[in-house]
């Protein structure tokens, strides 16, 4: 009777865990999914700026770009090619 006890119990709180489990994928894929959409709505705004990168955002609400020289000039390229690591889109 005490193992069918074990048993049962290692059951439910699996059944937790794997529920947990794909829900947290779930947000992930979503997450990663919105991502997607931003970069590209990001480089589609920038495509007719050649030479320039996001850099801020305004308080104005504006975009601020910057050139290849400011320290944060490699983050939007390196977003753009993790998205396409995760997407396979040629587009990224």
């Amino acid at each position: 009777m005490k193992y069918l006890l074990i048993i049962a119990l290692s059951l439910l709180l699996g059944s937790c865990v794997s529920e947990k489990k794909n829900e947290t994928l779930l947000l992930v894929e979503n997450t990663l999914e919105k991502a997607k959409e931003q970069s590209l709505l990001m480089a589609q705004q920038l495509i007719e700026t050649e030479g320039r990168l996001p850099k801020t955002i305004g308080a104005d609400g504006k975009l601020e770009t910057s050139d290849a020289y400011w320290w944060t000039s490699g983050f939007f390229p390196g977003q753009l090619w993790y998205m396409y690591e995760y997407t396979q889109s040629e587009v990224l």
